[in-house]
């Protein structure tokens, strides 16, 4: 199916606004009823192309960019891998996707399939791996190793290392939306962008506290980070959605 997506109004928004910003508190059936994306037909009908369920989020009426493979425009989530860790990914993923960091304005698609692709997905084969089922199970040790792979192992430098490890920032920030929440703050008496090398800011400050837990990053950390990605980039993004730095992964 052809999806035009220089057309907006073939975007269901009505029933995405309807939408819950939350699966927190919903039955497994009501969570996976929500609809993740949809699209109005060329005579009026709802065509729905995904819900939270389903083992592939197709997310391509939220691409405007001619530039970008049609693979990268869906996610399909492991269904061979602990179903309690996908559905929380699931979770953490959508939430990010309807409100944003606390703070910040929510992603762009390019970034919630970049997300899943390079965090989400190798974090959870690791934990599954080690027999993990949930991430109730995850303990400091867990945690720990798993920095020390990608570090010592994998070699990652400060800003990849980055985009690995968000996935246990994002479970602990959105940790209200899971079923299997972290059970304690993952960086210890650091931070996220400490462990990575990249910012010296406080980490744990709203621990406990029901307020937003992800760092502001200073103005010359997000220097640092728009002058590494921007080469990469495959499209230019409108100038609005660099303000936040976590857009700066989501392009």
């Amino acid at each position: 199916m052809k999806i035009r997506n220089s057309n907006a109004a073939l975007k269901a928004y009505d029933v995405l606004a309807a939408q819950p910003v939350t699966a927190n508190s919903l039955t497994p059936e009501e969570r996976d009823r929500i609809v993740v994306s949809a699209i109005i037909g060329e005579n009026g009908e709802l065509i729905v192309l995904s819900r939270f369920g389903d083992a592939k989020w197709d997310l391509r009426p939220f691409f405007y960019q001619a530039n970008i493979s049609e693979s990268y425009k869906v996610i399909n989530w492991d269904a061979s891998l602990p179903t309690a860790l996908i559905s929380d990914c699931k979770a953490v993923a959508y939430a990010w996707f309807k409100r944003g960091l606390p703070h910040s304005k929510p992603p762009i698609a390019r970034g919630i399939t970049t997300f899943v692709t390079a965090s989400v997905t190798p974090f959870v084969r690791w934990l599954s791996a080690l027999g993990v089922s949930n991430f109730s199970e995850v303990r400091a040790i867990h945690i720990s190793n798993y920095i020390h792979y990608c570090k010592e192992e994998l070699k990652l430098r400060p800003l990849p290392l980055y985009g690995r490890l968000r996935v246990i920032d994002f479970l602990w920030v959105f940790s209200g939306d899971t079923v299997f929440p972290l059970q304690r703050y993952p960086w210890g008496e650091a931070s996220l962008w400490r462990i990575c090398g990249i910012g010296k800011i406080k980490g744990v400050d709203s621990v406990g506290k029901n307020v937003g837990r992800t760092d502001i990053i200073p103005h010359e950390e997000q220097s640092r980070i728009f002058n590494y990605w921007a080469p990469r980039k495959t499209c230019c993004s409108p100038p609005e959605q660099l303000n936040c730095p976590e857009q700066l992964f989501s392009t």
